[in-house]
C-alpha cells in the first residue's frame, strides 16, 4: 500500500504537483516539461541547493535551476541517477533526440560544404524565391526519399 502514497510538490508558478514518495529533483522535472528537463543544471528545495539524486521533502517547493542560455545539456549523466520508470524512458528519449540533432547539424555542415562549392549558401535560402527552384528542391527531397530538409540533413549526417 505504500507503493501508491504520494507527495505533494510545488514548484514556483502553477499547479501543485503529486509524485511519488521516491520521486527526486530529475523525476519533478521530467513531469514539469522535457526542455525543463533537457536544459536543467540544479535545483533549490524550499530555497537551499538540493542534490539532484536525493528524494524530495513532501510540501516542498521546488525550483529547478536551467542554464544561463536555455542550452540543452548532455542527458546521458541523468541516466546515473535513480529513476522513477517513466522518467528514465523520458530521459532516454532526450538522448535520442539530442544523438538525431547531432546528425542532422554533421549533415547540414556536410551540406553546406559540397553546395556552397556550387555558389548555393544552403538549400533552405532558394526556398520561396522562385517556384522552379522550389520544384528543384522538392525533387531533391523526393530522390532522397525526404520529407523536408531536416530529414535530408539528416541522411547526410549519417
Amino acid at each position: 500500500m505504500s507503493s501508491y502514497r504520494l507527495k505533494l510538490l510545488f514548484p514556483p508558478a502553477g499547479e501543485v504537483r503529486f509524485l511519488p514518495l521516491e520521486s527526486n529533483a530529475i523525476d519533478f522535472a521530467a513531469r514539469l516539461n522535457r526542455s525543463l528537463l533537457a536544459s536543467m543544471v540544479g535545483v533549490r528545495v524550499d530555497g537551499e541547493s538540493w542534490d539532484l539524486s536525493e528524494p524530495l521533502p513532501n510540501g516542498a517547493m521546488i525550483e529547478i535551476l536551467t542554464s544561463e542560455d536555455g542550452e540543452m545539456g548532455e542527458a546521458y549523466g541523468l541516466l546515473e541517477h535513480d529513476l522513477l520508470p517513466m522518467t528514465r524512458r523520458t530521459v532516454e528519449d532526450l538522448i535520442r533526440l539530442q544523438e538525431h540533432d547531432l546528425v542532422v547539424d554533421k549533415g547540414e555542415r556536410l551540406m553546406e560544404k559540397i553546395i556552397k562549392e556550387r555558389g548555393v549558401f544552403c538549400l533552405s535560402d532558394i526556398l520561396g524565391i522562385s517556384s522552379s527552384w522550389d520544384s528543384k528542391v522538392s525533387r531533391v527531397l523526393f530522390e532522397f526519399g525526404c520529407e523536408d530538409l531536416r530529414d535530408l540533413h539528416y541522411k547526410f549526417g549519417s
